[in-house]
């Protein structure tokens, strides 16, 4: 084979390497006015949106990361073209290793990419406190929609709570497996179906929605639920976690009655809402 030959096959598979990093990374990062104070900033935040300064801090942070993205090509093409015969492929993958650990730093920079890791094998994309479980379990029984893995149905059944769960799994695996390999959440059992079907099969439930995706599903539970209390795991209006309908909907028919803050990664503001449905 050719040195040249070489180098454009090492880069095609560099370049799908990079491809993989910009999707995982913002699949994976891109994510409350009636109460006491406290409830007054915490109704504001969840229905009016994030604090503008944490907006925009997310905002640099972003752009690092697409700096970074944008940087990759043109690395790789200085790095494929300088190594020698045969070394395209390991300098590529060595590039490649820099690229991931210079994202990781801009988005964790007090954590290890191995502690990043446990933590959402452990817990998934929020990790839950004593005192948020304690509030949840007492909504037994539960139906959780958008489930992933099922970090927090097991731990609730561990703690008694009946819990079913489901999820469409249409997103990727959030650590990089294929469908066949996916984590396996001692004690889960997340059933498959879209939300309208979770929401059918579990009339009497409540509802727990845990990081909702970006996007209509979570809107679609709220649609379909007849229950009186939502427990709601995530972001405010602005951030990463469900879409504008779905807090319109909040802010006109439900009341927040508690809210518990969680012990969320840097730059992740989500929290625990209570809301209970509005009367008439």
């Amino acid at each position: 084979m050719t040195a040249s030959r070489a180098r454009r096959i090492a880069w095609r598979c560099f370049s799908g390497g990079t491809a993989v990093l910009g999707v995982g990374l913002a699949v994976r990062e891109l994510q409350d006015t009636f109460f006491q104070e406290v409830q007054i900033d915490d109704r504001a935040q969840l229905l009016l949106g994030l604090d503008q300064g944490l907006l925009r801090a997310r905002r640099e942070r972003e752009q690092k990361l697409r700096d970074i993205m944008a940087s990759a090509d043109r690395r790789a093409r200085a790095v494929a073209a300088t190594a020698g015969d045969g070394d395209s492929a390991q300098a590529l993958l060595k590039l490649r290793a820099q690229l991931v650990e210079e994202a990781h730093r801009v988005m964790y920079p007090s954590l290890t990419r191995e502690e990043v890791d446990q933590r959402r094998r452990t817990f998934g994309n929020v990790k839950w406190t004593e005192a948020a479980l304690q509030l949840v379990e007492r909504f037994s029984p539960l139906v959780e929609v958008g489930a992933g893995e099922g970090q927090w149905q097991s731990e609730l059944r561990r703690r008694g709570a009946d819990v079913t769960a489901f999820d469409d799994h249409s997103s990727p695996s959030r650590f990089g497996e294929a469908k066949s390999s996916r984590l396996v959440v001692s004690g889960a059992d997340v059933q498959q179906a879209d939300a309208e079907e979770a929401l059918r099969r579990s009339r009497g439930r409540t509802l727990l929605l845990v990081y909702p995706p970006p996007g209509p599903m979570a809107m679609r539970c709220l649609a379909s639920y007849t229950g009186d209390v939502l427990l709601y795991v995530g972001e405010g209006r602005g951030g990463v976690n469900a879409d504008g309908p779905f807090f319109d909907a909040l802010s006109v028919g439900w009341t927040l009655e508690e809210t518990i803050g969680l012990d969320t990664l840097p730059g992740s503001y989500e929290k625990l809402y209570l809301l209970r449905r509005s009367a008439g």
